[in-house]
């Protein structure tokens, strides 16, 4: 499952490239202070939907377009929930519910953008705390008791002979079950213990921009699958 996270994650980087870049330069102090700027405006972006005019004016971006990465975010979270948790069914009311649970749980993004420091001419490293969000491992302690009703209710001889229209409404019945869970633990959202993360940003074309490992990377850390 965290191989399939890591593959959404390098694909939504690839979707955001334009909101990446930055003007080629002489790798020199006001570029590593402009490297770290873009690295911070780049997470600020994605995880908690701020959208900084300077950032946006470095990279040659809108706000426009910078809400079109926020959100192509939020629907990617989704998608992993859905595949994460079992949910068949991704229908456009669950995709929706979804993106608006995302959106609360990144409003709790925790992290800290450090010092960028020159690894030679065609690469910076910016270094990158991240607290991780905690609520899936909340969610998943204790599940099984949590939904032991619904085990008892629905066996696999009784999910075995189900038509297709009874095993939807099953489906939705799971997905209810699993976001109460989430709603529930959003009452004590917590962080884990802090990933530091050497944030690359790259020189290709003359252009600047945050590599798409590094990008997976910090996606990865914002929240714990367990």
């Amino acid at each position: 499952m965290k191989q399939m996270k890591k593959l959404l994650a390098l694909a939504l980087a690839a979707l955001m490239i334009l909101s990446l870049t930055a003007c080629s330069g002489l790798v020199d102090k006001a570029t590593e202070l402009q490297m770290a700027a873009l690295v911070q405006g780049n997470i600020d972006e994605l995880y908690l939907g701020k959208f900084d005019a300077d950032y946006l004016k470095s990279v040659n971006s809108t706000e426009e377009e910078a809400k079109t990465y926020y959100e192509d975010g939020l629907a990617a979270e989704a998608e992993y929930f859905a595949y994460y948790f079992g949910i068949e069914f991704f229908t456009d009311d669950l995709k929706a519910e979804l993106m608006d649970l995302y959106r609360e749980i990144y409003s709790h993004s925790s992290y800290t953008v450090g010092a960028a420091s020159t690894l030679d001419d065609t690469t910076v490293v910016v270094k990158v705390d991240v607290q991780p969000i905690d609520i899936f491992v909340q969610v998943v302690d204790g599940f099984e008791a949590y939904a032991a009703d619904f085990y008892a209710k629905y066996t696999s001889d009784v999910v075995e002979a189900m038509d297709d229209a009874a095993y939807q409404a099953f489906d939705a019945e799971w997905a209810k079950l699993v976001l109460d869970r989430c709603y529930e633990k959003l009452e004590t959202i917590g962080h884990e213990e802090t990933t530091s993360l050497a944030v690359q940003v790259v020189l290709q074309d003359e252009i600047w921009r945050i590599s798409d490992d590094s990008m997976a990377d910090i996606d990865t850390a914002m929240i714990t699958y367990p």
